[in-house]
């Protein structure tokens, strides 16, 4: 498909956001039940924005590549970010059990 890169490259983080660890984040959203926490707002933003560019590119006809399931985080809330998207569709697929 002609616009791969533009569909399926992962929002970039808030500055703020990109020193944090893979274990800080989620040390985070474990505790932050109502979602009020900015690091946890950030996860959401990426996630939704992610889940977004994901959908756009399947909702087009035509053959979809493997590649298109490999997304490069660039930092620790990015990866946490794909990672739930990931849990997320899994669990809609019925491929694991949610918790």
């Amino acid at each position: 498909m002609e616009h791969d890169e533009e569909i399926l490259t992962l929002p970039a983080a808030r500055p703020e956001f990109i020193n944090l660890s893979e274990a800080e984040v989620w040390e985070v959203i474990d505790g932050d039940a109502f979602g009020k926490n900015p690091i946890t707002a950030e996860v959401t933003r990426l996630g939704a924005q992610c889940m977004t560019k994901f959908k756009a590119h399947f909702g087009q006809p035509g053959y979809v590549p493997p590649r298109v399931l490999r997304i490069e985080a660039r930092c620790a809330i990015e990866k946490v970010a794909v990672l739930m998207v990931v849990r997320f569709i899994e669990a809609e697929a019925g491929l694991v059990t949610v918790q």
